[in-house]
């Protein structure tokens, strides 16, 4: 039989039950553990490291877009092109050609072949362009810079 509650208590603040069983305890509630000091620098880590790419990718395409300041002439004349052509001495002289240093990305003229190499700067990296195109033999006359400097052109 149920026996009656005092005016004023519930049924769950009853203090006369009996604990449970050995063996039989109820799990315990884990508390949520709080976002620890690893998290949140591997969120500074993952922001900074984009913050870097980031700027990294920006100053590469100002660089990219700084090496050619001219435009138009695409017709195997080449003659209407617009804009300043390279100026050679105003080129850093290397070992075997020509080198543009930019903010990330140097720009590298290989007097011997003709090859155009963009590097990355202070580290190396680089990967071959190309040849020196027709265009830009007409607009910007490396081979002629290359014989002022010194060199054999072979392209």
């Amino acid at each position: 039989m149920k026996r009656a509650l005092e005016p004023g208590r519930h049924d769950n603040d009853r203090t006369d039950l009996e604990p449970p069983p050995a063996g039989h305890e109820q799990p315990q509630r884990r508390q949520p553990r709080p976002l620890g000091k690893r998290f949140w620098a591997g969120i500074v880590m993952a922001g900074a490291l984009g913050t870097a790419a980031l700027s990294f990718g920006m100053f590469a395409a100002i660089d990219l877009l700084s090496y050619d300041q001219t435009s138009g002439g695409t017709p195997p004349a080449y003659d209407d092109h617009s804009g300043e052509p390279t100026d050679w001495e105003a080129q850093e002289r290397t070992d075997d050609g020509y080198r543009k240093p930019g903010f990330v990305i140097d720009a590298h003229l290989d007097c011997a072949t003709g090859m155009v190499r963009f590097e990355v700067r202070g580290i190396g990296i680089g990967v071959d362009w190309g040849m020196v195109s027709d265009r830009a033999i007409q607009v910007h006359e490396p081979r002629e810079a290359c014989a002022a400097g010194g060199f054999e052109p072979g392209f």
